[in-house]
């Protein structure tokens, strides 16, 4: 075993033993016109939000009690091909690789060769972790920052459990991952065409369609393990996190759903499972936009307008659909009005879903009408919303400030030692000239206890120092530049280095 963790041991690419186009197809034509319209509805929603965003390609696909319902293709392969996206594309499912570790772990507790609570150096001890970090922190997620207390989100730590895997059966990773879990769900293992330095899993729409429908049937996991996964874990204070175990899981608009998200630069993917109805959605894209806009990292779904399309046209409509507005018309009050009236459904969620998607697509006016709307029709202070925080420093106007530090200093209560929230906070302390606040939360954040050194933490120190020297100049000038230096000299490479260099020969 390397004492370097790998995010995954060996990169593996998922893919059918067999399974024929026909077989694989539902046919839509034989469902009821009632259900066709409710495909057809979400297959241009889905397309709106293709378009918005700019991504190549995607394909989806719906699943229910195991039943493939309908599957979608659309655009192309990359930007520049002319290959077109289709359900059996290869795909870097990025982070949702998570999930199938996470399977991997539960059937090992089942079986009697780990226990959760087992610290991960029990089973390789050139981890580079505390000693009391176990396996259950890294799956939900708090092996950082103080241990058992606060949510950060990550993959390096994640990684390790190939390590406990290993350790814990003393085979290959790949070897128990194929034998446990993708051969029970009709999957073969394949070596990964990026090369054994690769660290990412792939898989194509026909894959993890396999692996959906073996959780349905019960063929990888028993109910009460499944019943784990769609149940919230707590942090040692008791409060709920918005994972269970590997998995994001939370209510949606009253309904619990369990859930995971893939992104890097070229590839996002969504799994949405709604357990008490049924029904999964998967879809994959070859652009990280699909998740990079509506921060999902930060463990709530209902930021994704993807989510709301499905769960309002498959979940919450009856047998007359529940439409989606036009969020650019100026008739947009009179929409919701009528629509709400109609079907006793609110618009707030996902009013707060849409209005990343403007910022990040540099509509800057209709996000901030979309905040707005929320607060003056539904009366709802969203206090404790990390992603509305985060756009209001990053993207929103000066008309949002006071309601950005007011909603910082509710998040900060209860996670004081979240870095993007500190971010954040900061840089709305520095724009209404508080800069006090605002350099004592940017020190807070290099100063923060048990951080992974990973890329992330590497970016956060570059990003954090720039502006704690700007902040800095005027009363200590010194540490200005301390900081300056530290950018320009930074062994990695900061991605800024150029702004340092031209702010340390103006001082």
């Amino acid at each position: 075993m390397s004492p370097v963790c790998r995010r995954f041991s060996v990169v593996v690419l998922v893919t059918l033993i067999s399974a024929s186009d026909a077989a694989y197809m539902s046919p839509i034509a034989a469902q009821s016109t009632e259900k066709m319209d409710r495909f057809e509805s979400f297959y241009h929603e889905v397309f709106d939000l293709k378009t918005r965003l700019d991504i190549p390609g995607l394909a989806y696909v719906i699943i229910k009690d195991g039943e493939v319902l309908a599957n979608r293709e659309m655009g192309f392969e990359d930007a520049e091909s002319e290959i077109p996206y289709s359900s059996t594309t290869l795909q870097d499912i990025a982070s949702i690789a998570k999930i199938f570790v996470a399977s991997l772990l539960l059937k090992l507790e089942e079986d009697g060769q780990i226990n959760l609570s087992d610290p991960v150096i029990q089973y390789d001890r050139s981890l580079d972790v505390p000693p009391e970090v176990t396996i259950r922190h890294i799956l939900t997620h708090t092996s950082e920052g103080l241990i058992g207390q606060e949510f950060v989100y990550g993959s390096t730590r994640f990684g390790m459990l190939v390590n406990v895997v290993e350790g814990a059966t003393d085979r290959p990773f790949e070897d128990v991952l194929y034998e446990l879990i993708l051969r029970p769900a009709g999957m073969k293992l394949y070596p990964s065409p990026a090369g054994s330095s690769s660290m990412w899993m792939f898989s194509t729409l026909q894959d993890m369609t396999k692996y959906v429908q073996a959780l349905d049937s019960g063929v990888l996991l028993t109910s009460s393990t499944l019943a784990r996964l769609t149940t919230p874990s707590r942090n040692r204070d008791g409060h709920v996190l918005p994972v269970s175990l590997g998995w994001f899981t939370q209510q949606f608009k009253g309904e619990r759903v369990m859930w995971s998200y893939g992104q890097d630069d070229t590839a996002g993917g969504l799994l949405l499972r709604v357990p008490g109805r049924g029904i999964s959605l998967y879809l994959q894209a070859n652009s990280g936009v699909l998740s990079d806009p509506f921060r999902l990292l930060m463990g709530n779904v209902e930021r994704s307008p993807l989510a709301h399309s499905f769960m309002r046209l498959f979940v919450f409509s009856g047998e007359e659909l529940i439409p989606q507005p036009d969020f650019q018309s100026a008739s947009l009050i009179d929409e919701l009005e009528e629509i709400e009236k109609t079907h006793s459904y609110t618009f707030e969620s996902e009013l707060l879903a849409q209005a990343p998607l403007f910022s990040f697509t540099g509509n800057q006016d209709q996000a901030a009408l979309m905040y707005q709307v929320v607060r003056d029709r539904y009366g709802i202070n969203e206090s404790s919303d990390i992603v509305s925080h985060f756009y209001f420093a990053e993207f929103m106007d000066d008309v949002f400030l006071d309601a950005g530090i007011e909603m910082g200093n509710s998040l900060l209560i209860r996670h004081p030692n979240n870095r993007w929230i500190l971010d954040s906070q900061a840089m709305l302390f520095a724009r209404a000239g508080k800069k006090d606040q605002a350099i004592m939360l940017y020190e807070h954040i290099l100063e923060l206890p048990n951080q992974q050194k990973d890329r992330l933490h590497h970016r956060f120190g570059c990003w954090t120092k720039l502006p704690l020297a700007k902040l800095l100049v005027e009363s200590n000038l010194d540490r200005a530049k301390k900081y300056l230096s530290e950018i320009m000299e930074d062994p990695l490479g900061c991605y800024n280095s150029e702004d340092a260099a031209a702010l340390l020969g103006r001082w």
